[in-house]
Order: structure tokens, then sequence, then C-alpha cells
């Protein structure tokens, strides 16, 4: 089983020390992923803001 300690290194790494947490949080990695993934459907119309698509998208997301 992983540490905890392991396991938020693994969705938290900063490029620098310095964070202002008050007003820009860190994203986990899991997050920063999935807003990737959402960035690239969106750029290929492969999302048109349908009920559908909204569905495929969470779908996609989720997983």
């Amino acid at each position: 089983m992983k540490s905890f300690e392991s396991l938020v290194r693994a969705e938290f790494a900063p490029k620098s020390v310095y964070l202002n947490t008050a007003s820009n949080g860190l994203l986990p990695a899991r997050t920063v992923a999935a807003l990737h993934r959402a960035v690239r459907m969106r750029a290929a119309f492969h999302l048109h803001n349908t009920p559908e698509d909204v569905d495929r998208l969470l779908n996609a997301l989720s997983g």
C-alpha cells in the first residue's frame, strides 16, 4: 500500500517552491490530465454542448 506522502507527491508536483494557495490553488495531476483531455476534445470538435456530448465528456474524464 502506498503511503500518504507518496500519493500526495504523485498528485502535486510543482515546478517551483513558491505557491500562493490563497489565490492560486495547485491542481492535482489527475485534474490537469482531465482538463487537457477536455480541451483536446473541444479543439477536435468532439464536444458541442449537447447532453450526449456532456455525458461522453464526463465518461472520458472519469476513466
